[in-house]
C-alpha cells in the first residue's frame, strides 16, 4: 500500500502512576491489525513504576517516550501531540483499551471529506473493586447508536460525544485551528472536542464497541462528580470553549449549538456549588455571554429551567439551583 492508502497514525498516550494499568493500554495498540502506527507516550512525572513499564516495552516494540515533570494530562497530551508525524492522531488514556482492528476500520472508511472517525464506547470497571454509583447512568450518557458518515453540523456532534480516546483526528485540523487541550481544567476532553468539531466537515461512525473505558473510583471523571471543590472549572471550560468559538468567527453560525452545550455545562456547575456562590456564577456567565456576543443570559436560564436534565435534577444542591433560576428569570 502507498502512503496514502496506509496513512501514518500517531497514538499519544498521556501516563501518570498507571503502572498496573498501562500494560493492557500498550498491548491493544500494539495489537492493532493496522500496523502503520507510532506510539508516543508522555510520563507526566510519575511517581510509581510507570515509567519503568514503559521502557521495558520499548525494548522490544518502536515507541516514543517523553519523560517530564508532572505538568497535568493536558499539558502531557498537548506535548505528546507536538511530537506526533502521524496525519491522524489518537489520544489514548492509559488505563483505556481498544479492539484489535479498530484502526483498521478506521483507515479503510477514511475519505477527503471525513475530518473525524469515532466508534461506540463501552464503558467498564475494575474487576474485584466497589461498583462506582454512576456506572450505568455514565454508560448511557456516552452510548450512540449511528452509523456511516454524518454531518459536524448537526446533532451528531453531540452523538460523537466528547470523550477522545475512541476516535482519530487530523493533525492539520489541530494545528492549523491551534486546538489544544485547556491546562487546568477537568472536563477538558468536552474542551477539546467542541473545538475541534467546529472545525471539520464529516464524521464517520464505526458501528462498533471498539473503545473500552475504564472507569476507575479515583480518576478525575470520578471525582469530576463527586467532588464539589472543583467548582468553578465548569466556567473556566465555558469560557475557553466560547473564547475559541470568538476567535474562529463561529458564534452566530453555531448558536444553537453552544446554547444547548452551555446548559448542561452550566447545569453541572450549579449543581456543584454552594447556593452562597450563585450570583458569583450568574455574573461570570454573564460576561462571557456578552464578551463572546451570545444572546441575553436569561435566555440560557429559562433553557436551563425546561431542559429535562434529570441527572442534574437529584438533590438538594439541584433544588436550590433551581429556585435560584426561577427567582432570577421571573425579574
Amino acid at each position: 500500500m502507498n502512503t496514502k492508502e496506509s496513512p501514518l497514525i500517531s497514538v499519544v498516550i498521556p501516563v501518570y502512576n498507571v503502572e498496573n494499568y498501562v500494560r493492557k493500554t500498550l498491548d491493544s495498540v500494539f495489537a492493532q491489525t493496522y500496523r502503520n502506527i507510532e506510539v508516543i507516550c508522555v510520563n507526566d512525572g510519575s511517581t510509581d513504576n510507570s515509567l519503568a513499564v514503559l521502557q521495558e516495552y520499548a525494548k522490544t516494540h518502536k515507541m516514543t517516550i517523553i519523560d517530564q515533570e508532572n505538568g497535568s494530562l493536558s499539558h502531557a497530551r498537548n506535548e505528546g501531540f507536538k511530537a506526533a508525524k502521524g496525519e491522524w492522531v489518537a489520544f489514548l488514556d492509559s488505563d483505556d483499551y481498544i479492539a484489535p482492528g479498530l484502526y483498521e476500520k478506521y483507515v479503510n472508511a477514511m475519505s477527503p471529506d471525513i475530518d473525524l472517525m469515532c466508534c461506540w464506547i463501552q464503558c467498564v470497571q475494575e474487576e474485584g473493586k466497589e461498583p462506582i454509583p454512576w456506572f450505568g447512568h455514565y454508560s448511557k450518557i456516552l452510548d450512540s447508536k449511528c452509523s456511516g458518515i454524518k454531518p459536524c453540523n448537526t446533532h451528531y456532534a453531540r452523538e460523537a460525544k466528547d470523550q477522545v480516546g475512541n476516535k482519530l483526528y487530523r493533525s492539520s485540523i489541530i494545528r492549523d485551528n491551534a486546538i489544544d487541550f485547556p491546562k487546568g481544567l477537568y472536563s477538558q476532553d468536552t474542551a477539546f472536542h467542541w473545538k475541534y468539531i467546529a472545525c471539520c466537515r464529516n464524521i464517520y461512525f464505526v458501528p462498533s464497541r471498539d473503545f473500552f473505558y475504564l472507569l476507575r473510583s479515583n480518576t478525575i471523571t470520578w471525582n469530576m462528580y463527586k467532588r464539589r471543590d472543583r467548582a468553578g472549572h465548569t466556567i473556566a471550560l465555558i469560557k475557553d470553549i466560547c473564547s475559541f468559538y470568538k476567535r474562529q468567527g463561529l458564534v452566530q453560525k453555531y448558536q444553537d449549538r453552544l446554547s444547548d452545550l452551555f446548559r448542561v455545562l452550566f447545569a453541572l456547575e450549579l449543581q456543584r456549588s454552594e447556593p452562597e456562590n450563585y450570583d458569583s456564577l450568574f455574573e461570570q456567565a454573564s460576561k462571557i455571554m456578552e464578551e463572546t456576543g451570545f444572546t441575553s443570559f436569561t435566555y440560557y436560564l429559562k433553557a436551563i429551567k425546561d431542559k429535562n436534565l434529570k441527572n442534574f435534577r437529584e438533590g438538594p444542591l439541584w433544588k436550590r439551583a433551581l429556585r435560584k433560576i426561577k427567582k432570577m428569570v421571573s425579574k
